[in-house]
């Protein structure tokens, strides 16, 4: 059983989904069909779903009997101990625009208290991991879709009470079994450290399909989003790229040249993440 639900769907796109599934509501489609046809559906639904967001939900053979894909949204899947959960963005505490009322105006003061320990709780939960080993991994891919695009170049550091202590890179060739030899090189790099990186649910999404292409398991880790952390942090920030975060935060930049590069500039946003929590 596959479930689709999407918003914003053009006509061709919504033309196609009929041809193997059943509308059963405004942008929700429910059919049975092969792994293959479901993971080629969901890769033509990347393609052409610009401007709206889309999930598929799908029964497998896992402990909770289902998986799921997401595509353009700020929600991010995340592995915690073998069950597949999503993590999503607190909701803005800022008077809207139009001078209406915002969901914390809406709060009790007891909900109010509660929310202000459970802010005050992640924070010390941060401070505190801050000095904890982890690994920095950034690619570089031929595009945004892992199932239609190519991984390139992959590079990891290592850091242990915040000092760079090891690093990893290799470029990936589409004539030889580089792929292969490249992720299970990083896996072992990184064991299981938690991750850091820079758009954490792009790079997530390229290791699982790749992953699975090889015959290999996804990472379990814990992903640490940087640019969650930063638009939380500083929601009047318009470039949320690496290059206009650290221009923002008067960091050094080195110049980007590749993914060891851009591990490197993430690591300095990051120490600098932790300096103003």
């Amino acid at each position: 059983m596959v479930i689709v639900s999407l918003t914003n769907c053009p006509p061709r796109l919504r033309g196609d989904l009929s041809k193997w599934m059943l509308e059963i509501n405004t942008g929700v489609y429910v059919g049975s069909m092969s792994a293959r046809v479901r993971d080629e559906l969901w890769q033509r639904i990347c393609e052409n779903l610009q401007h709206g967001q889309a999930t598929m939900v799908y029964t497998a053979n896992n402990e909770q009997g289902m998986d799921f894909k997401i595509h353009n949204t700020t929600w991010i899947p995340v592995d915690c101990d073998g069950v597949k959960l999503v993590m999503r963005p607190l909701p803005k505490t800022n008077t809207a625009k139009n001078g209406s009322a915002t969901f914390e105006e809406h709060l009790s003061s007891a909900s109010k208290r509660l929310q202000v320990s459970r802010i005050n709780a992640a924070i010390n939960k941060s401070r505190s991991s801050s000095i904890a080993s982890y690994a920095i991994i950034q690619l570089i891919t031929s595009g945004n879709i892992p199932q239609k695009d190519n991984i390139l170049e992959i590079a990891a550091i290592k850091v242990d009470d915040g000092l760079a202590i090891d690093n990893y890179h290799t470029t990936i060739s589409s004539s030889d079994n580089s792929l292969e030899i490249g992720i299970i090189d990083l896996l072992n790099f990184i064991s299981n450290l938690p991750v850091v990186s820079y758009k954490a649910q792009f790079v997530f999404a390229f290791l699982q399909w790749n992953c699975k292409r090889i015959g290999q398991s996804a990472p379990k880790n814990r992903f640490i989003d940087v640019s969650v952390l930063i638009r939380k942090k500083f929601d009047n920030l318009d470039d949320l790229t690496l290059q206009g975060t650290a221009e923002f935060l008067k960091l050094d930049q080195p110049i980007l040249s590749g993914a060891l590069s851009e591990c490197e500039l993430c690591f300095s946003i990051y120490n600098k993440l932790q300096e103003l929590l």
